[in-house]
């Protein structure tokens, strides 16, 4: 009896194994569909506003042509939970730091030419991100003087990310081998990404920005109850814990800042 109780207790056991390791397979099957839906919708969003941005650049050949590539912190577009087409969680349109970065360069007489893109498919692409490259094609060309690179928050799995980060910047030189790289680190650090970041701007001859002394800070990051303004000016109160955890003015300033000081001397 006690022999048969112990078998029936390992049938079961193995049972719950093999179905764990099916409900597994399924998960990552269901999250590569997802990357595979993600990147076909990307591809299909390309449109004019890429087309329009590439024209400015060379009508702007003798200003400044400046593109940032990055994820929410970059631009996030509007939706139930984020109100306006800027970078997350800015209060207004003007405070998310690419804006700041092209006001400063305003300022400096430069005329300025900029477009932020929301590059996240890149980030979720993580079973072969060079796919992902020729949906950034239709924004590169030879004028582009600044690109800014602020992805990686997204990754989680890091053994193809150095690899993956080294193909993305060559590819970049390789259409705009005249501009300045700017790689931004990470606002919510994990210290081995980090640190491939850091490799990948020594190997690529790239900036690298830290930022360690607003990462991770509560004083640097939106919070709930936080109000944004849309484009209209309406007022919006931030309820999401995911916006919330987004950098506030404060830091989008200081990315901004951190920007300006590696780039002033290349335009």
């Amino acid at each position: 009896m006690i022999f048969v109780c112990f078998v029936i207790i390992l049938f079961l056991l193995t049972l719950l194994i093999v179905q764990k390791k099916t409900i597994m397979r399924l998960r990552k099957r269901i999250q590569i569909l997802q990357s595979e839906c993600e990147f076909a919708n990307a591809l299909r969003k390309r449109d004019q506003k890429s087309i329009g941005f590439v024209v400015s650049c060379k009508e702007n050949s003798s200003g400044v042509n400046y593109l940032a590539i990055g994820n929410s912190i970059t631009v996030h577009s509007k939706c139930e939970y984020w109100f306006t087409e800027s970078g997350m969680a800015a209060s207004r349109i003007e405070y998310d730091y690419v804006h700041i970065v092209a006001e400063n360069l305003k300022k400096k007489g430069k005329q300025i030419n900029f477009l932020a893109y929301n590059f996240y498919i890149w980030e979720a692409q993580k079973n072969d991100r060079t796919e992902a490259l020729e949906i950034l094609d239709s924004y590169l060309c030879p004028e582009l003087n600044i690109i800014t690179i602020q992805l990686g928050e997204n990754v989680i799995e890091f053994d193809t990310l150095e690899n993956d980060l080294t193909q993305l910047v060559k590819h970049i030189k390789g259409k705009s081998p005249m501009a300045a790289i700017v790689i931004i680190g990470d606002f919510w650090k994990v210290e081995e990404r980090e640190k491939i970041k850091e490799r990948v701007c020594r190997n690529t001859k790239s900036f690298f920005i830290s930022l360690d002394d607003i990462s991770d800070k509560k004083e640097y990051k939106c919070g709930t109850n936080a109000v944004i303004y849309d484009e209209e000016g309406n007022e919006h109160i931030v309820e999401h814990s995911g916006v919330a955890r987004h950098p506030n003015d404060r830091a989008m300033k200081y990315i901004a800042d951190r920007i300006m000081g590696h780039i002033e001397s290349e335009i």
